[in-house]
């Protein structure tokens, strides 16, 4: 098409930008900023086709995206009411999500892809079926869009750079980390990593309550597919969309390992998803109780202290602490 304005890159047909959230570092030495940006569009399932973005004097590491846990609930849609016109969208969701994680090659959106998929599919038809169908769908993503070569080292290199600068402040600050927002007033790059961009802002105890804020919600929908509430229409629609819950938040508990989200709205919404099931079982089956007990705390806890001794032997092995 004819562009409105040739001195740009504006395009009517392309999604109009409707937030752009940016998180910079200023580094004056190198004359550069250093930084990442969040950009929410308007009505991006009205455009098709590829986007554009101005990319003059930038180095873009990696572009991620947040479509793969919501796959899971295309299936639960199709479940509950099967038809044609719920199939087709079923297959147009797949193939979309798969088309951008390939065109954006991100390692973090593969992984979560394939964990939405496998734990899926797995409490749907069994763990070996599951596991069959989920890898089946993941592999030729791994092969299409997946990173290779220098690329790829210099990027995994540069990933554990940021935690071992995440876990020196956890070292430096472990009761109350170096503050909310503040990770990049110590390091040049964010996290790439929820967990340790909550130990590095917010203290060992904030990352343990932030996890076990993962945990909960995904022990919520486990425990529902767990209990028997009989039969009916209405326990059917309620153990599909807990099914559909539990493969989101899993994939998103893994994805978030790549990402910096500890504070991202996608990640919370997933927390309130958990809450409202709950409240809903809760108010049609008052027996129903579930809690997070301190033991179980404690061996999050355990866990984590653990995951960080061995993560920081990686790091050193791979050459990345300094």
């Amino acid at each position: 098409m004819t562009r409105l304005d040739p001195h740009s890159f504006t395009d009517s047909e392309q999604p109009q930008t409707r937030t752009l959230r940016w998180k910079a570092r200023v580094d004056f030495a190198q004359r550069t900023l250093h930084g990442e940006a969040t950009l929410i569009f308007h009505k991006p399932a009205e455009h098709a086709g590829p986007l554009h973005l101005d990319t003059r004097g930038i180095t873009v590491h990696e572009v991620t995206n947040a479509d793969g846990v919501a796959l899971p609930f295309a299936f639960a849609f199709f479940e509950q009411r099967r038809s044609t016109f719920r199939l087709a969208l079923l297959l147009f969701t797949l193939g979309t999500i798969a088309l951008e994680i390939v065109f954006t090659q991100s390692r973090g959106g593969q992984v979560t892809f394939a964990s939405v998929l496998g734990v899926y599919f797995m409490k749907k038809y069994g763990w070996k079926r599951g596991v069959l169908v989920g890898a089946t769908l993941a592999v030729p993503l791994v092969l299409l869009g997946g990173r290779s070569g220098d690329e790829a080292k210099a990027s995994s290199l540069e990933r554990l750079g940021c935690a071992a600068a995440g876990i020196k402040m956890a070292i430096l600050y472990p009761l109350t980390g170096v503050g909310f927002g503040q990770f990049m007033s110590h390091h040049f790059l964010t996290a790439h990593n929820a967990y340790i961009l909550a130990v590095g802002e917010l203290g060992f105890l904030g990352m343990v309550l932030f996890v076990t804020l993962v945990y909960a919600s995904i022990k919520v929908p486990f425990t529902v597919l767990q209990t028997d509430f009989g039969e009916g229409k209405e326990i059917d629609d309620i153990k599909s969309m807990a099914t559909a819950m539990l493969a989101a938040f899993v994939g998103c508990a893994v994805g978030i390992f790549f990402l910096s989200w500890t504070y991202h709205f996608v990640l919370w919404i997933n927390f309130g998803m958990a809450g409202a099931l709950f409240a809903l079982i809760k108010a049609r089956y008052r027996w129903f109780t579930l809690r997070v007990t301190m033991r179980e705390v404690g061996r999050i806890a355990a866990a984590l202290f653990v995951f960080l001794i061995v993560y920081s032997l990686y790091i050193i092995k791979q050459g990345a602490w300094d």
